[in-house]
């Protein structure tokens, strides 16, 4: 059972990261066999020993959509139901670097071990409308994580040509070592 953590001083503090849409499971290929890259935030630690507190992001966090590579764009678009061509689900509008960044730093000051699972509705013109909560492990974690993502601006999904609303999911797994 999740549960959080007062008063320790953690080894390491880390955040692994999936995207998976709430209505559909995790392509098992890509995780199981590794066959996609995986991506990670390095932290300074001002020493010759490399810390990744952020693991296993599935596409580069500093990059837009725009310039994912077409592998990329797909690895993202497959959490969904069959897209077009033409189609492209909401992504955030600077990359996805804010908001893990963002998610480590309350995991720093919370120490939570568990799942999450939020998805933000995005609208048409690229803002957060609401945040749905599929899995929580502390209430306190989710209020503010649902505040990063609903102020974050999106490049917003386009449905057969046009701006149009549709969720983005994310997913973290926070443990404090």
């Amino acid at each position: 059972m999740p549960q959080r953590r007062e008063n320790m001083k953690p080894l390491s503090v880390w955040i692994s990261v999936a995207f998976v849409s709430p209505l559909l499971a995790l392509n098992s290929a890509v995780h199981a066999e590794g066959a996609a890259p995986t991506y990670s935030i390095k932290e300074e630690t001002g020493s010759h020993i490399i810390r990744k507190p952020v693991q296993n992001i599935y596409v580069p966090p500093d990059k837009t959509y725009a310039e994912l590579t077409p592998e990329e764009k797909q690895r993202i678009k497959s959490f969904y139901e069959p897209m077009t061509e033409e189609d492209e689900p909401p992504y955030p509008e600077h990359g996805l670097r804010a908001i893990l960044e963002a998610a480590l730093e309350l995991q720093q000051r919370l120490l939570i071990d568990g799942a999450m699972f939020l998805a933000v509705s995005v609208d048409a013109s690229g803002k957060g409308t609401s945040v749905a909560v599929y899995q929580s492990p502390d209430e306190q974690l989710t209020r503010a994580m649902a505040g990063v993502l609903m102020f974050t601006r999106y490049k917003p999904a386009i449905c057969h040509g046009v701006p149009c609303k549709m969720e983005y999911p994310f997913r973290f797994q926070f443990k404090v070592r």
